[in-house]
This record gives structure tokens, sequence and C-alpha cells, in this order.
């Protein structure tokens, strides 16, 4: 039987990283409610993401204290390897890194990615990568920007997924805290490979009911474009969804209709 475990920021990097100085992430691997940890070693990849095709960013990703089992390759200076390990800390991993260098063009937004090492990638869960039967999947930290006069609290309890659609990245993000509805269900993503996988009927008006994060009806609107799809959910999850909704570029064609509450809908038989 396969399942799908996700690697996942319990303290995520700052929003602004200051160069050079080390900052501290926590984090951990765990199935999609959160209660069971994945129960073997794990080597995991750190790396940086610029979403620019020609990156105006030349920096190094280091750890002051690299794991004695994790070997960093010198090759790849935007990369370091962590080690996961079930036993020690509970599970839940502290590591200290240091970005170091400088980008030639101002407020370029960096990303902090987590992801297996090796193993078979998927096609759609974007950086996801098979382990004997399980599935893992990796996150992304919300952007960061580099500077020397970072001063307050840049800390943030939000961080990203991404599933691909053909060449469009849909990015969800989630929450650290225990919300049912703030963070990604494994029906979310088997539900977008569903609709991938399978042609459906275009219908020129969708409701989803319990949409959470929002991920398989924003793939949905991507994907078949209805001329309105209307996400709900519980009304402390209606937030999420918005914000979720609003990280994406409108598909063509299609109205956006608010995210709302079931208590917020009318039906007439």
């Amino acid at each position: 039987m396969t399942s799908l475990f996700y690697i996942r920021y319990l303290k995520p990097p700052p929003t602004i990283v200051n160069p050079g100085k080390p900052f501290t992430i926590a984090w951990t691997v765990t199935n999609d409610l959160g209660e069971i940890s994945y129960w073997q070693p794990l080597t995991v990849k750190c790396r940086l993401a610029c979403g620019i095709a020609t990156s105006p960013v030349q920096l190094q990703l280091t750890s002051p204290s690299p794991p004695p089992s994790a070997k960093n390759n010198t090759n790849q200076k935007d990369t370091v390897q962590l080690v996961y390990d079930p036993v020690r800390g509970g599970g839940t991993m502290i590591s200290s890194l240091i970005v170091t260098g400088s980008a030639t063009r101002p407020n370029v937004a960096i990303q902090l990615v987590l992801e297996l090492a090796s193993g078979e990638p998927h096609s759609l869960w974007a950086g996801s990568r098979r382990l004997a039967d399980d599935w893992i999947i990796p996150v992304w930290s919300l952007p960061f920007q580099l500077s020397a006069k970072a001063s307050g609290s840049s800390a943030t309890h939000e961080y990203e997924r991404q599933v691909s659609l053909g060449n469009q990245t849909i990015k969800i993000h989630e929450d650290v805290s225990p919300s049912m509805g703030s963070h990604l269900w494994d029906c979310g993503l088997l539900m977008c490979q569903y609709l991938a996988e399978n042609r459906l009927p275009r219908y020129t008006t969708v409701i989803e009911l319990g949409s959470g994060t929002g991920i398989a009806g924003i793939y949905y609107a991507h994907l078949l474009k209805p001329s309105k799809m209307y996400l709900t959910d519980l009304a402390d999850t209606v937030p999420t969804i918005k914000h979720n909704f609003a990280l994406q570029k409108p598909p063509k064609g299609v109205q956006p209709m608010p995210p709302m509450a079931p208590s917020s809908l009318h039906f007439k038989g």
C-alpha cells in the first residue's frame, strides 16, 4: 500500500535573512495529519531556489555543523544535505544554516526547499520522490530576502507546496498550526492526480464542498476552466482558501467567485 509522507516546517526560515549569519529551522516528516512520523532515517536535500531563469543570485548555503552522516556536494554551493532521524528528538530536526553571497538585483525572492535527495520523481506533485512504497512530499519556504539591515521580527508561520500543471506551477500555502483546514491532505494531492489522468466533462458552474487549502478546486479551475468555480469550507478555513486563491493567476475565461462558508450558500429544490 502506497503512503504519502510530508516534509514539513515546524519553524520555517525567516522572511528576511542576514547574509553570513546563521538562522535555525525546525522540520520533520509526517503523514498528512501530522500524528505519524516517518519511521526510517532519510537523507534530505536542502537547497536554495530562485524563481528566475537566469538567476541574479550568487549564493552559498552551508551548515555550521553538518551531520556526520551527511556529505555536502561541493559542486553545488546552493545545496546541503540534512539527515532525518525519527529516533533523535522524537523526529523533530533542528538545523542551523547560513546563506552567504549577494543578489545583483534588489528584492530578489529566494526559497529554501527540503526534498528527498534521491528516488523516482512524480510527474504532478512537484519535487516529490518515491522511496519503496512511500511518496515523500517536499516543502518550500515562503520567499525570503537577503538584507544586512534586518531588524525586528521576520518570523513566519507558513510554508508552501507545489503542484505542476503543464508549464504552470500551482502554489499552495500551509500553516504550521495543527488546524485541520490549513494544511494539505492526501486527498487533495490524489484528487489533482485523478483530475489530470481522467478526462472529465467541462461544466459551466462547479462547487467544491470542504475545500481546505483549496488545492483541488484551484487545480480543477485551471485544468477544466469552468465559467464559475465556488470553493467552500467552514468559516475559520475560508481565509486560507482566499489566501491560496490570491496566489494564483486566474485561468483565462474563469470568473473568480469569492470563497465562502456553507452558511452563505443557498440551494433551490
